[in-house]
């Protein structure tokens, strides 16, 4: 199968991981596949090109794919794709965010009828735009959605009769994350005992990532529990704003520590936490560091937001709470109180993950749609 993943962005920010381990899957299963994307500026430290390079897989960022639409740029990217589906003989072209779609869709259009194109929705909420309506309706053979509920709600809007929808879980690499990894060096750099019980937050640092909520939480929740300490994993803008000045103003430079953003070891640095505190989906909505976390076999306190109820399972992968201040802290003290539960909950975990995120079982189930949407 010919298969053509676009991605019109050059940063590797949200779904830029997903979308490079399933094109490595893909070619690894015999697979001719071509990813493109847009060339990171010279002074950029971290991309997707970056990161495909480490891994020695090939990527193509000879074309513009801007991150937002740019009508002289898409012009030019889908004259080029044009030419590279037909040179190529690609079958398949799978877009990953809305400009390549728009770019990706186009380009299929004015090539042989036998090129599908499929989207994948990494947001847990469906779209309502009328863009995006009109994406699906003229651009979209198929489209793969990392949400049940927003598959659900597709397969029976009247809106998208034309399309072949379906729910594929965001996938994990388990070889990578997995209940093995050893996360002691990080708490011994960070100066965690044996001793500490330690929550990991892992976000961008912005307004909207409920640190209003998180801060007070936790002061409460240490009050109970001295041992108690949060490590946020992350870097933002606003990071002094939203959430270090507040910690230090609230007596809390001891209990929640901030070592910044975590490249290489990040693996580690999840490992060495003892239960995964997410309330507020990322950009792209998927959830990514709960599926991570869990596969290393840590629990999760989520917030009922978004996707994150399809992901935890209340009391057996961890706990749900809803977004408040009160509901966090009793969160908070009913994990950290219970060690044996805590840890059947992250074996829980690590199973689910084991069971639903595994990496060549995503892809295998990708490309048995684009099977599905091919033939109908």
């Amino acid at each position: 199968m010919q298969i053509l993943h676009l991605f019109s962005d050059w940063k590797w920010t949200g779904p830029a991981e997903p979308a490079l381990n399933l094109a490595e899957a893909q070619a690894k299963a015999g697979h001719d596949v071509r990813f493109v994307c847009g060339a990171p500026p010279p002074e950029a430290e971290q991309s997707l090109a970056e990161m495909a390079r480490r891994r020695g897989f090939p990527i193509d960022t000879s074309l513009r794919m801007s991150k937002h639409r740019n009508p002289l740029a898409n012009f030019f990217d889908g004259r080029a794709l044009v030419r590279m589906i037909r040179e190529e003989r690609i079958s398949i072209v799978h877009a990953h965010r809305q400009n390549d779609h728009l770019i990706g869709g186009r380009a299929a259009r004015s090539t042989a009828k036998g090129v599908r194109v499929v989207r994948t929705l990494y947001d847990g909420a469906l779209p309502g735009d009328r863009r995006w309506r009109l994406l699906c309706s003229r651009y979209t053979d198929g489209l793969i959605t990392l949400s049940r509920s927003v598959a659900d709600e597709m397969k029976t809007s009247v809106q998208f009769p034309n399309l072949t929808i379906a729910h594929v879980p965001g996938a994990v690499d388990v070889r990578r994350f997995h209940p093995g990894v050893d996360g002691t060096g990080i708490r011994a750099e960070l100066g965690l005992g044996p001793e500490h019980l330690v929550a990991g937050v892992v976000a961008r640092m912005q307004h909207h990532r409920r640190f209003e909520i998180l801060l007070p939480a936790v002061r409460e929740a240490h009050d109970r529990i001295p041992d108690l300490r949060v490590v946020v994993f992350g870097r933002g803008t606003n990071r002094q704003v939203v959430a270090i000045d507040p910690a230090r103003e609230m007596g809390l430079e001891e209990v929640i520590l901030f070592p910044g953003y975590r490249d290489r070891d990040y693996v580690e640095a999840l490992a060495s936490i003892d239960f995964l505190i997410f309330l507020v989906p990322g950009s792209d909505g998927s959830c990514r560091a709960a599926r991570e976390a869990m596969a290393i076999g840590r629990p999760v306190i989520a917030a009922r937001r978004g996707m994150l109820p399809e992901l935890v399972t209340h009391g057996e992968t961890g706990l749900l709470c809803d977004d408040t201040e009160e509901d966090l802290f009793h969160a908070i003290v009913e994990m950290a109180s219970n060690g044996e539960r805590r840890t059947a909950m992250g074996a829980a975990s690590a199973r689910k993950a084991t069971e639903e995120f595994d990496l060549d079982a995503q892809a295998r189930q990708i490309l048995k749609f684009y099977e599905d949407v091919s033939t109908s």
